[in-house]
């Protein structure tokens, strides 16, 4: 079955809805096969780099490196890799959103990549700061908590969700700003004078 009928999860059905709207080309991020397009055939499988059910580096029962191990299934027959994706589109941007689990599998490829296709990234999530390598810190866009108050969900599903605003105002806006600063500036105004909600 394609990858957006196997993975069913809330977050990624938002995504690749998202990304459905703006006529981009949808990818996954996977545990067991990298990263693949959202409509490439796949074998079912239980892996997962997050939680403890499925989880990869509890399988493979030694110490666990998130690089090696997407290096080792980018090299597979399902995927493709950043680099090709972004090298497709010169003058698109990507977006991505992260759980910091995944963060961590794909921080050195994303770190890793040329300027010119580093710039097209706009990384979505919460506290990725601390899971990224400061080169990447600049491309994480600047949603908060107040998130909540514009499209609500669990908090597992906050880059998800913060991607999904964004590519709303990509799609509504015909005036959406083209610059990265400009785009981190848009975000932060979308929050004047919110607040964010308490949690219990």
């Amino acid at each position: 079955m394609s990858a957006r009928s196997l993975y069913l999860g809330g977050g990624v059905r938002r995504v690749l809805n998202a990304g459905d709207r703006v006529k981009a080309s949808c990818f996954v991020i996977s545990a067991g096969f990298g990263l693949v397009g959202a409509d490439t055939r796949l074998p079912r499988y239980d892996l997962s780099v997050s939680g403890p059910k499925f989880n990869v580096a509890l399988r493979v029962g030694r110490e666990f490196d998130h690089a090696s191990w997407l290096k080792a299934i980018t090299s597979g027959t399902y995927s493709t890799d950043f680099e090709s994706v972004l090298r497709a589109d010169q003058s698109g941007l990507c977006l991505i959103a992260l759980t910091n689990s995944y963060a961590r599998l794909i921080a050195e490829a994303l770190d890793e990549l040329e300027g010119g296709a580093k710039r097209q990234l706009r990384l979505f999530g919460a506290s990725l700061q601390k899971v990224l390598p400061s080169g990447l810190h600049g491309y994480c866009m600047p949603y908060d908590g107040r998130l909540d108050r514009l499209i609500n969900g669990p908090k597992w599903d906050f880059g998800h969700r913060a991607l999904e605003h964004f590519a709303n105002g990509i799609y509504g806006s015909k005036a959406f700003p083209i610059d990265l600063e400009d785009q981190a500036d848009w975000v932060r105004k979308s929050f004047a004078g919110l607040r964010s909600p308490r949690r219990v």
